[in-house]
C-alpha cells in the first residue's frame, strides 16, 4: 500500500475528508521526525504500517468510549502554583471630558425631549420622542498607533 492509498483508507475509516486525513498523517509524521529522529521515508512507512494494523471496529469503540467519558473535551487548567493573590484590580481613571460632554447633551436633551435620563455619567443618555425610545452613547477613541 502506498501513502495515497493509506490516506484514502484512513479517511474512510475515521469518517473525514482525504485532506483532513492527510493533515493528520502529516502532523504525525512530522512529530515522529522531530521527536523520534526518523527520516521522512521511515516515518511514512511506519504510519502506513500503523494504518494497515488498525482495526476499524476497535477505533470506533475507542472513539465512542472517549466521547462518553468526555476525553475528547479539552479543559484549560491553571498551573498548580498559580494564585490570584497579590493581583490588584486596576482602577478605572475617570474621564472628566466625557462627563462634561454628557452633561451638556443631557441638559440640551431635557429642554427638547421627554423622559431624559443620564444612564451613565460618562457614556449614555436615554430619552423618548413620542412613542419611540432612544439612547445616545458617547465613545472616546484611542489615539491611533504610529
Amino acid at each position: 500500500m502506498d501513502f495515497k492509498e493509506a490516506i484514502k483508507a484512513y479517511a474512510k475509516m475515521i469518517g473525514v475528508s482525504e485532506s483532513e486525513a492527510k493533515q493528520d498523517a502529516e502532523a504525525t509524521i512530522k512529530m515522529w521526525m522531530t521527536t523520534e529522529g526518523m527520516t521522512r521515508e521511515f516515518a511514512e512507512a511506519s504510519w502506513i504500517e500503523e494504518q494497515e494494523d488498525a482495526d476499524p471496529e476497535l477505533l470506533k469503540q475507542m472513539e465512542k468510549q472517549a466521547k462518553e467519558t468526555g476525553a475528547t473535551k479539552v479543559k484549560a487548567k491553571r498551573a498548580p502554583n498559580y494564585s490570584l493573590e497579590g493581583q490588584k484590580k486596576r482602577e478605572r481613571k475617570p474621564n472628566d471630558e466625557k462627563r462634561e460632554i454628557i452633561e451638556i447633551f443631557g441638559e440640551t436633551a431635557k429642554n427638547s425631549f421627554d423622559n431624559v435620563e443620564i444612564v451613565n455619567v460618562e457614556r449614555q443618555i436615554d430619552f423618548t420622542i413620542g412613542e419611540n425610545h432612544y439612547s445616545l452613547t458617547i465613545t472616546c477613541h484611542r489615539k491611533p498607533k504610529k
